[in-house]
């Protein structure tokens, strides 16, 4: 950051990119994040619309944790 600037600098570049920046997945972080469950593969095998199958998925990404067990 420049030190000129009249902004108020809270973070640093790098902690800028951390939040906002895209995701680093390792491949155990891809299959926690990524792979279904045996039921959650029956809920999207059994939908026609690739939309609709995509939606279970991004809700139990946005959920706690805990909540991943009822999807």
């Amino acid at each position: 950051m420049a030190t000129d600037s009249r902004r108020l600098s809270i973070l640093s570049g790098q902690e800028i990119e951390g939040l906002y920046g895209l995701p680093r997945f390792t491949e155990d972080d891809r299959q926690v994040f990524f792979d279904l469950s045996p039921v959650e593969r029956e809920v999207v095998d059994a939908v026609h619309a690739i939309s609709t199958a995509v939606q279970p998925q991004t809700l139990r990404e946005n959920s706690p944790p805990a909540a991943h067990n009822i999807l």
